[in-house]
């Protein structure tokens, strides 16, 4: 009777069994194992995490040592703004990882500090520099809620990682947590394949992307005009207070946009004003200030908020060369 039992039970388990198996050796051979020793999450679309909060979340590993380290964050015109290649050519001896999120307002921002923590211990980030791009689009937003972040969404997924106070904890050692994520491929191949930033719409709209690459879109003056909400400006002075309690050196920059919309833009000139307490408050706990507003110039960019590739270089110049300047970086 055991016997017809186990005789049925390996009919239902041996199939899903073989299944997992070829699952996870097709995502094994679409997309090896990643080399690089550093995170950018545009390379997300070419992994089988598909997509950058997926790329961030599960591949967050990378920041476990005691290196020096930089880590950019924000939304995607930081993405487009700084490449961590440029960056760390500039700054040789620290690793230069983007953890950039597109759409990110603070309380992703927030969520992402709260995921290199989760892999940082408190004694290795006295050389541990967040680096977060700020500009008027991200406080926007008329509430906060850290819990429907797109990172804070990924951070519940498989329980790799559980709450701890106001932040996560990962549960595994880093060479454990990276087996599991090996292991839960197969969950994730057909949303990496068939999913919007998978190789499949990659392919079906590269054509469209090429063909419309060369032509330059005139910035856009965003002709909007309300007081700007709250929420997100408490947001980031809460966020100033946790790195402050938290360890790591916390950098604003404050992002250039097309001249065009800078100093015209309703909007803009809002942020100007909004801005002024909550950096003042910032810098008294710590943070360090970058403003690179004296940048803004319709030639960097191809539409009302992202610079061109040809501007990266200078504004990676920039960056390198202000945190230098104020000695966080020797």
């Amino acid at each position: 009777m055991l016997g017809r039992i186990l005789v049925e039970l390996g009919r239902l388990v041996l199939p899903a069994a073989l299944l997992y198996v070829a699952l996870l050796a097709l995502s094994l051979w679409l997309f090896p194992p990643a080399t690089e020793p550093t995170l950018d999450s545009e390379r997300a679309a070419a992994s089988f995490l598909a997509t950058p909060p997926a790329y961030v979340t599960f591949r967050a590993t990378a920041l476990a040592n005691d290196r020096p380290t930089l880590v950019l964050m924000g939304a995607s015109n930081v993405g487009t703004g700084f490449h961590t290649d440029q960056l760390g050519a500039l700054l040789p001896g620290f690793d230069v990882h983007s953890l950039v999120i597109g759409g990110n307002n603070v309380d992703g921002m927030r969520s992402t500090v709260e995921l290199v923590y989760a892999n940082r211990p408190p004694a290795e980030r006295g050389n541990l520099i967040l680096v977060l791009g700020l500009w008027y689009g991200m406080f926007l937003h008329e509430d906060s809620n850290l819990g429907q972040t797109p990172v804070a969404a990924q951070l519940r997924r498989f329980g790799l990682y559980q709450a701890q106070g106001e932040g996560f904890e990962r549960r595994l050692s880093a060479p454990a947590f990276d087996m599991a994520v090996t292991l839960l491929r197969p969950f994730v191949l057909v949303q990496s394949l068939l999913g919007p930033h998978g190789p499949v719409a990659q392919h079906l709209f590269a054509a469209a992307a090429e063909d419309g690459a060369a032509a330059f879109i005139p910035p856009q003056l965003d002709s909007r005009d309300f007081p700007l909400p709250q929420a997100q400006f408490s947001a980031l002075t809460a966020l100033v207070r946790r790195v402050e309690a938290m360890g790591g050196k916390l950098v604003l920059v404050d992002l250039p946009l097309p001249k065009t919309a800078a100093g015209a833009a309703p909007l803009w000139r809002r942020y100007q004003q909004a801005k002024l307490p909550i950096l003042a408050e910032a810098r008294a706990h710590g943070a360090v200030i970058i403003d690179m507003q004296d940048m803004n110039c319709d030639c960097d960019f191809g539409d009302g908020t992202h610079p061109l590739a040809t501007a990266a270089p200078r504004w990676s110049a920039r960056l390198a060369a202000k945190l230098k300047s104020a000695e966080l970086i020797r």
